[in-house]
């Protein structure tokens, strides 16, 4: 179990000061440990500014250092034996789900890559997709925006299914590269914007459909085509 940042109420961020209720020491925060203490919790790593400051210039380092090997001379992407293809995103693999490549070779040979684990899975793609995405529209549209990840975590329907079509909602492309039963976060009143209690998830299929227009403009869509349907 990772101690939590009581002044955020969230684990502890690289660059984080003391908790206000502890003993300030001037130290910041940098990373937790695999190694498990008498309490349960996992070892922490706190370095002095200038420690931490230095820390942060030698990875930087050796990550420009990687992406320019890589950019020289890349290794090929491990082939998925199901599909015979590279991984793609979603793909599984000993209980772990692809994420995707990244600008780096490893020393097996093969080109870098991002694995989740499959009870991370989720919560991984609402943070960097779901809210990557939102925000984006919310800047482009000028629209409110109050939501973070863990909002989103707690509305995620369960099971997961579509609340108009009663589908499966699944992240990512089927395997027809198709995003109809991919969860998409729809706002029940669009100017509204991104905020509490206006959100909720339905397919991607069925966001198509309703896009930004209001329940009449929909009714009259529905009983249009109906009408135009032969029976």
């Amino acid at each position: 179990m990772r101690r939590i940042n009581q002044d955020t109420g969230k684990e502890f961020k690289r660059g984080d000061v003391r908790p206000s209720t502890y003993k300030q020491d001037g130290r910041l925060f940098h990373s937790y440990k695999n190694k498990i203490q008498s309490d349960g919790c996992h070892a922490e790593n706190w370095y002095t500014s200038e420690a931490l400051a230095n820390e942060n210039r030698k990875q930087k380092k050796a990550e420009n250092e990687r992406r320019k090997a890589f950019r020289e001379n890349p290794y090929p992407k491990r082939i998925n034996p199901k599909t015979n293809k590279p991984y793609t995103k979603a793909d599984k693999e000993k209980g772990k789900i692809f994420w995707g490549h990244t600008s780096a070779n490893l020393e097996s040979g093969s080109e870098g890559e991002v694995w989740i684990k499959e009870e991370d899975w989720l919560k991984q793609c609402l943070q960097q997709t779901t809210m990557g995405n939102i925000k984006k529209r919310a800047k482009e549209q000028d629209i409110p925006i109050d939501i973070d990840a863990e909002y989103l975590l707690s509305i995620y329907p369960n099971p997961p299914i579509c609340p108009i079509f009663g589908i499966e909602l699944e992240m990512g492309r089927d395997k027809r590269g198709s995003i109809k039963s991919s969860p998409s976060l729809d706002r029940i009143v669009p100017e509204l914007g991104y905020v509490k209690g206006n959100v909720i998830f339905i397919s991607g299929y069925a966001n198509m459909i309703k896009q930004d227009a209001t329940p009449e403009e929909l009714m009259k869509v529905a009983l249009w085509s109906k009408k135009m349907t032969p029976s």
